[in-house]
């Protein structure tokens, strides 16, 4: 009897020490769990974007007197997201010269174009820590011109008031890019974006001034610097 009851005891500790082993006590430390960046994983998230880069219009305007090559732009967003997919708005600013085609007019006014915008962001896939990403958006844009008002001299010597109006047009777009953390709240992004908008025109057409409208597109290379935050 005392043989069987030191078995039964023997076995009883062996069972208790394999269950210990299978399933962590209370005082036992949690498994180690990955370090996600912000914004890539399944939760919500939060990104606010400081832009810089390019835009090239639309090769058309130049029969329009627009300085069609590359300028300076810059710009701003806030996003908000949740897993792989982002909505959110965000504002664009780039400008360009138009000239009056006269040699006495002086300096040639400044075309400021700014748009406002809704955008989505979805993300393709991610490859070595680097996301690939889709856009596409669409809004407004306002384009001003500074002069307003100028005095031109025809060549006829008699002088003419010539009123730059502002315009207003929708805009739309897409375009695809790449974003890479940098930190546990920080990324670096770059994307090329294709945007179209329609203006009212007027041109010669020998001794007839023919008005349409017309479709226009422009492309544009925007850096970011991006903080995003993630909800808890």
């Amino acid at each position: 009897r005392v043989r069987i009851g030191l078995l039964l005891l023997g076995l009883g500790l062996a069972a208790i020490a394999s269950a210990d082993t299978r399933s962590p006590g209370a005082g036992s430390a949690p498994p180690p769990t990955a370090s996600v960046p912000a914004g890539q994983g399944p939760g919500t998230w939060w990104l606010v974007g400081a832009l810089t880069g390019s835009t090239k219009p639309d090769d058309h305007l130049a029969d329009y007197q627009w300085d069609t090559s590359a300028q300076l732009a810059y710009g701003a967003r806030l996003l908000m997201g949740r897993g792989p997919l982002a909505v959110g708005v965000g504002t664009w600013r780039s400008n360009t010269t138009q000239s009056t085609g006269f040699a006495g007019a002086g300096t040639n006014p400044t075309v400021n174009a700014t748009s406002w915008e809704v955008m989505g962001e979805g993300r393709l896939l991610t490859v070595w820590g680097l996301d690939l990403l889709a856009s596409a958006s669409a809004g407004r844009m306002h384009l001003g011109y500074d002069p307003e008002q100028m005095t031109i001299d025809p060549g006829t010597g008699t002088p003419v008031v010539v009123d730059f109006e502002a315009v207003d047009e929708w805009i739309g777009g897409g375009g695809l890019g790449a974003r890479h953390p940098v930190g546990s709240n920080w990324a670096l992004g770059l994307s090329v974006e294709h945007r179209w908008y329609g203006l009212d025109t007027a041109h010669r057409n020998g001794s007839v001034i023919v008005q349409q409208r017309e479709s226009f597109g422009e492309w544009s290379a925007r850096f970011e610097m991006a903080w995003i935050h993630a909800s808890r």
